[in-house]
Formats: C-alpha cells, structure tokens, sequence
C-alpha cells in the first residue's frame, strides 16, 4: 500500500510527538533523580555540619577541661612545693633541736659527773730525793671526788710485799676531791729516789666519771729529766693521752 504524503507527515509527526513525550518523560525522571542526590547530598552535608559544630564544641568544652585542669595540677604543684619546703625547713630545725638537746644533755652530764674529762700528773724531780707534784686536768668539765694512788715501780720492785704496810711503802694516796677544767693545782713534794738516770711511776686515778691509768717513765739526760707519758681509761678501755719528749733516745723508750 503506498502512502500518502499527508500520512507520511502525520505519522512523523506522531512520532516526533511520541519522542518528544518519551525524552520530557526521560529529563523528568532524571530531574526527579538528580533533585533527589541533590537533597541527599544536602541533607548529608547538614548532618555533616551539625556534628562538625557538635565536635568542635566538645572540642572546645574539652579545651577549656584541660586549661582547668592545668591550672589545678600547677596549683598542687606549687602547694606540695610549699609543703616540701614547710617540711625540710621543719627537718631541719628538728634537727638543729636535736642537735642542742644533745650538746644540752652532754654539757649537763659532763658538768654533773666529770663527762670525758680526765688529768695528768707532772713529776719535776728538785733534788736527788725529792720531786713537785703538778696535777694538770684535760677536757672541758670539773672532775669531781678525784682521788689517785702513785706508785713507785722502782720500789715496788724491789720491796717484799707481805703486808699493807710493805704495800704502803710503794706508793702514795692523795685525796684531791674537786677540780676545775682546764687548771693546774700543785699537789706538794713526792720522795722517791731521783739519785739515778731512771724513774718509773704508775698513778691510778678514781673520780665521779670513771677510772684512769698513768703510765710515767723518766730518763736523766745529761743534767735534765725528761718524760714519756701515756693515760688510758680503765672504763672506756682506751688511751686518752699519749706525751713523749722528742730528746729520749729510742733504745731508752724501748727498754722501758
């Protein structure tokens, strides 16, 4: 069947309509779409925004906590700093306290009893039987009750003891009582023979604050005596004084 040309141009117009249509349809459907991304995306980005700004304020309210809580801790800081110090500076007046209770009792048992106080006896031979007796205290507190015993090893040695009396022989007792520290007090003349170039003597010494040995050895040289010394205490067990003239030979002092 042929067409007619009327038709033909209904026809194509019918389907440049139908395209039409069909393509509107099309661009509708893809505005629809597009509108909807659009919305979505939107909607996101609000979303996003809202806890973006809900992040930075937690952000900022965290911010602010950790200022607040640095000025705290620097706060504390400065406190346990003034404590430690408060507590030093106690400790340390603690112990100077301590330190002055200990002298404080110290120097008031040494003035009581004598403390670490102890004397020396000085034997100055004057003739060939005679000598001065010099009794010269060490440390800083008085000895009290002082009494000593000097005995004569020369003549000990050679005297057969069998009584007090022989004993007595040997030695002398003399009652001192008290003494100051630091002083010197003359005790009078001791006999003993001085006619030799050797002397020995021991003197045992009995105060409030304990007991004490002298040891004395002498040697005449040329014209002149010279003296070894040593002073230990019988309580503490130890020496206290030790005194030798640099002029004794050391063979003497060893024979001795």
């Amino acid at each position: 069947m042929k067409l007619k040309p009327m038709n033909i141009i209904f026809i194509g117009a019918l389907i440049a309509i139908a395209g039409g249509l069909l393509t509107a349809w099309g661009t509708h459907k893809q505005n629809k779409a597009s509108s909807k991304r659009m919305q979505d995306i939107q909607n996101t980005g609000e979303s996003i925004n809202s806890k973006s700004e809900q992040q930075l304020a937690e952000i900022s309210t965290l911010k602010n906590q950790n200022t607040d809580l640095k000025l705290t801790i620097d706060s504390l800081n400065i406190k346990a700093s003034e404590q430690q110090k408060t507590i030093l500076d106690l400790s340390k007046q603690n112990s100077e306290l301590s330190l002055q209770l200990a002298h404080s009792t110290q120097s008031l048992y040494g003035n009581l009893t004598g403390g670490d106080s102890f004397c020396e006896l000085i034997i100055k031979p004057i003739n060939a039987t005679q000598a001065d007796l010099t009794l010269v205290t060490h440390g800083n507190y008085p000895l009290y009750e002082l009494s000593l015993r000097i005995v004569d090893l020369d003549l000990f040695s050679k005297v057969e003891i069998k009584t007090l009396d022989d004993m007595a022989k040997t030695q002398a007792i003399l009652e001192i009582g008290n003494i100051q520290a630091n002083s010197a007090k003359l005790l009078g003349q001791l006999n003993s023979d001085f006619s030799k170039d050797y002397a020995s003597f021991n003197i045992f010494y009995n105060a409030r604050n304990g007991f004490f040995t002298q040891g004395i050895r002498m040697f005449k040289i040329g014209n002149s005596w010279k003296g070894s010394t040593s002073i230990t205490s019988s309580t503490l067990n130890k020496i206290l004084f030790e005194k030798t003239d640099p002029t004794i030979p050391k063979n003497l002092l060893n024979k001795n």
